[in-house]
């Protein structure tokens, strides 16, 4: 999810900034981020040395492509205000980033990346019901193959709860970094 995270912001950034970076790139990522991630995980899982690089790699694929653009939107729409007063207090790299940039597309980047940290679950389930031994997506498959049904709604259960308190835990953390924005 880090890592998902990182590189988002790292290329959202860089796009959002250069207009002829965007323009070279954007049909390029396009391109790469309408394939789902459900499709490409039989290759996925059959290609990865083990189960958990499969993993990563479709949870990075997943989360990846909603906050990259939501970062570029993020950052394209800055109110130019923003960036003229850091010209006039000569913020320049780094800071200028840290202290206006990111705060200023924070909103969206933060949207973009929960809504796709709740498509990255399914991913992960999926991948865990096909090609995992163990996990809550194999214990759901494996008992509902076996007709425990009883099991079945135990694990989907579990796994709800789960999902919320995950993503409750992101909400929170969202609500305290943009402790600063209107509700």
């Amino acid at each position: 999810v880090f890592l998902s995270l990182v590189i988002a912001v790292i290329f959202g950034t860089i796009m959002g900034l250069n207009k002829k970076i965007r323009e070279a790139l954007h049909p390029v990522i396009y391109a790469f981020s309408v394939i789902p991630s459900i499709l490409l995980s039989p290759f996925v899982l059959l290609l990865s040395p083990t189960l958990l690089s499969a993993s990563i790699f479709l949870v990075v694929y997943n989360i990846v492509w909603a906050t990259l653009f939501a970062t570029i939107t993020g950052i394209m729409t800055i109110d130019k205000r923003y960036l003229d007063k850091a010209a006039t207090l000569e913020l320049t790299g780094v800071k200028r980033f840290m202290k206006v940039i990111l705060p200023a597309a924070s909103p969206s980047i933060l949207a973009g990346f929960v809504n796709s940290l709740r498509s990255s679950f399914v991913m992960l389930v999926y991948a865990e019901m096909y090609g995992a031994s163990h996990g809550l997506g194999f214990y759901v498959k494996r008992y509902s193959t076996l007709g425990l049904y009883q099991k079945v709604w135990g694990g989907f259960i579990f796994m709800v709860l789960v999902l919320v308190v995950v993503m409750t835990f992101f909400e929170k953390i969202k609500n305290r970094m943009l402790k600063w924005t209107i509700n």
